[in-house]
């Protein structure tokens, strides 16, 4: 670039500007001799002279003079914001290599996304999305994700919140519908954040959404540390709003595991009792039994108690709670 080539070796910037000037000098001063009709005298007298009659000639080459030196100047004043940009490009693609550099270690060192319980970053394709703008020099977390991309996974968390409580603890019915929002939303974030998933879950049942619930909350964990792994303040909010929506389903969703837990105990200590000749609850028994059943405990001791009253060994263990 001409900017960073010596002033003297400039074709077609300041020398031609100065090139006129010494030019028009020259014409004036030649163009004066020819039509004077003065001879040369070589003594003070004919110095005067010439100064006089050369004044215009004299007076615009000494401009070029200061000229010059004004160009030299700004010629250096563009070299150095020249130099001064340049230094900037490198150090932004230094800071912008280290950075990610420091994110790849952070996520390793803390296990971040690496899909024993989250879903897995992919040669981590995960950084240009948390900081999409890094390699201009802005390494504020900015996750690419449009306001449509938002709504989305806002209103997919949303049905699966609702889903999840509307899972009915004794007969587990709408568990296929809760199921088929759980996959749409792992999809969606799946791909949105250029994530893998390990080792899906198989199968429907309480336990096996539970598990995969606590993965994508996990997941979403993960990816608001990682968009603040320099500063804890400077994440992305969506994360954590997102994950603490879903710890309602996650809620829900222990309430009916809590039952059937509860359920198969009854019916270990009853298959136990009927080995032994008797059916019997201990304190203890019975106190886990009724903080698994939780909220409700007597509508679901009565439950049950229709559900089995033609076992009666069962029913007698239900009969001690």
């Amino acid at each position: 670039m001409w900017q960073n080539r010596p002033i003297g070796k400039l074709k077609r910037r300041w020398p031609k500007t100065l090139d006129h000037y010494m030019i028009t000098a020259l014409l004036v001063a030649t163009t004066g001799y020819l039509r004077s009709p003065v001879e040369p005298e070589w003594t003070l007298t004919g110095f005067n002279n010439f100064v006089a009659l050369f004044k215009l000639p004299i007076g615009l080459a000494s401009i070029a003079i200061p000229l010059a030196a004004l160009v030299a100047s700004h010629h250096r004043s563009i070299q150095t914001a020249s130099q001064i940009i340049s230094q900037q490009e490198q150090n932004t693609f230094s800071n912008y290599v280290k950075h990610r550099e420091y994110f790849s270690k952070f996520i390793d060192e803390e296990g971040l996304l690496n899909g024993k319980s989250s879903f897995k970053a992919v040669n981590k394709k995960v950084y240009d999305i948390l900081f999409p703008f890094a390699a201009q020099g802005d390494l504020n977390s900015s996750p690419l994700l449009n306001e449509d991309d938002v709504e989305r996974i806002d209103e997919l968390i949303s049905y699966t919140v609702r889903a999840a409580q509307q899972v009915d603890w004794a007969t587990t019915d709408n568990i296929e519908d809760l199921k088929d929002l759980i996959d749409e939303l792992r999809s969606e974030i799946q791909v949105l954040f250029s994530l893998e998933v390990i080792d899906p879950y198989n199968g429907i049942s309480i336990e096996n959404i539970l598990y995969e619930i606590m993965k994508i909350r996990t997941t979403l964990q993960h990816l608001s540390s990682a968009s603040s792994f320099l500063d804890p303040y400077s994440g992305d909010e969506h994360f954590e709003e997102w994950s603490h929506e879903l710890s309602k389903a996650n809620s829900a969703l222990k309430t009916v595991r809590n039952f059937e837990l509860a359920e198969e105990r009854l019916k270990d200590i009853s298959n136990s009792g009927a080995r032994n000749g008797v059916v019997i609850l201990n304190e203890a028994q019975a106190k886990n039994i009724r903080d698994l059943l939780g909220e409700n405990s007597s509508i679901k001791i009565k439950f049950l108690t229709k559900k089995y009253e033609n076992n009666q060994r069962l029913l007698k263990a239900i009969r001690q709670l």
